[in-house]
């Protein structure tokens, strides 16, 4: 059976190609389901920790989405990177310590 990070890193896959099929469409399909679709893929990004794709992909929301709520909620998501950016991650190999044996 797969473990809990491989299934995570599957759904993550899943995801990334259901958003980039919406992209590949976005000429026949409304703004706001191209800009949920592309934030989407910034979420991927940010659960990979690949904060510099996701900061692009917010960045370019920004600039060139005419939707003021999806502005704001990459305007949101980029101020947090910095702060999830630095937020110590536990990596999937580690064990928990042992806790002290009390007398």
């Amino acid at each position: 059976t797969q473990s809990i990070a491989g299934k995570f890193n599957t759904y993550l896959d899943d995801a990334g190609k259901c958003y980039t099929d919406v992209m590949n469409q976005k000429a026949s399909l409304p703004a706001d389901v191209v800009a949920s679709a592309r934030l989407g893929m910034a979420a991927v990004a940010e659960n990979r920790r690949n904060f510099a794709e996701g900061r692009t992909i917010y960045e370019s929301l920004q600039k060139e989405n005419d939707l003021p709520v999806v502005k704001e909620i990459a305007k949101g998501r980029l101020s947090l990177l910095v702060l999830v950016e630095n937020t110590p991650y536990v990596r999937q190999n580690m064990t928990a310590p042992t806790p002290p044996i009390s007398s």
